[in-house]
């Protein structure tokens, strides 16, 4: 849409600005109208859980993901352009439930947290209930979760460039 007005001659910014505002707006209150004009309560996620799913059909869906991204001339899955498209999908997905500590808490707390969350993540019924009100995903804790943490904020420094190329030749977009 914003290329196309773009393409036109329109102005881009506030077009941006149009349409986030119009995804908020959206985003924000269609889960009131859903549960309260027509009592359809958001307690189920929408199609089956990935760790339902058999591991063949898993990666059937790994492998057409890299075929596709093969199949595209422009975007082959190496190099600084696939580090790039990576860095920026890894760090949508992969902590999306991390609880975070200030970097001033002293260790004793972040250790009492560490704790806590390994008995709530080892308790019993966890691994059926958290499905339903987190994710079907592994919760890291500790060391795992710091790792993750660090592979989904780190961006190498060329990959970070071709984005910020891109988006400045493509989009007249800088970043200072």
């Amino acid at each position: 849409m914003v290329l196309f007005r773009q393409e036109a001659g329109g102005a881009v910014r506030a077009l941006s600005q149009l349409h986030a505002t119009r995804v908020l707006i959206i985003v924000t209150t269609l889960p009131a109208i859903l549960h309260y004009l027509f009592d359809r309560p958001l307690t189920h996620p929408i199609g089956e859980p990935a760790a339902d799913m058999p591991p063949v059909e898993l990666a059937i869906m790994a492998d057409e993901f890299q075929g596709g991204v093969r199949a595209t001339p422009a975007c082959e899955i190496k190099g600084v352009a696939w580090d790039a498209h990576k860095a920026f999908f890894v760090a949508g997905f992969a902590n999306q439930n991390t609880i975070f500590l200030p970097s001033s808490a002293p260790q004793e707390m972040v250790d009492a947290y560490v704790e806590a969350l390994r008995g709530i993540t080892t308790a019993e019924g966890f691994e059926t209930q958290a499905p339903e009100v987190l994710c079907a995903c592994p919760q890291l804790v500790g060391e795992a979760a710091m790792e993750a943490t660090k592979q989904a904020t780190s961006i190498p420094p060329e990959a970070k460039q071709y984005v910020l190329d891109w988006l400045n030749e493509d989009y007249e977009i800088t970043m200072e």
